[in-house]
């Protein structure tokens, strides 16, 4: 790392080391956002990397924030630095986050693609009710 340990503190820190996790969790939501263009595509190169991006880019970098410091410090730690707060309250909200998109990808992309799992990590923890349409 070419920054100088004293220079990394301040919200601008907190910003260098977290905007590429809002960047890729954006970009996951145009994804999950456009799923049902994509699921309904005849078109297997195209239908399937944008399931799996999806996944990806939704879970991944708050599943990596909150398990991340245990493995390799990496960008969790930038942003507990740079807010001035404890490593733990940055872990814990990128593990909440985490179980909100998942809930977020088994309620909207996995139907979308036709998939149905009954993995416990995939599987619905909140199950939403409909309102049905009334004239």
């Amino acid at each position: 790392m070419s920054t100088p340990v004293a220079d990394r503190q301040g919200v601008q820190w907190a910003v260098i080391s977290g905007a590429p996790n809002i960047a890729t969790v954006i970009l996951g939501y145009l994804l999950v956002a456009m799923r049902r263009g994509f699921a309904a595509s005849g078109r297997r190169m195209l239908r399937d990397p944008a399931y799996w991006f999806s996944l990806l880019l939704i879970l991944l970098d708050p599943l990596n924030l909150s398990v991340g410091p245990f493995l390799h410090g990496g960008d969790a730690k930038g942003i507990a630095v740079g807010l001035g707060v404890h490593v733990g309250v940055v872990q814990a909200l990128g593990l909440a986050l985490f179980m909100v998109y998942r809930e977020l990808a088994a309620h909207a992309v996995l139907p979308a693609f036709g998939v149905s799992a009954t993995h416990p990590l995939v599987r619905l923890l909140v199950h939403l009710r409909r309102r049905s349409r009334s004239a």
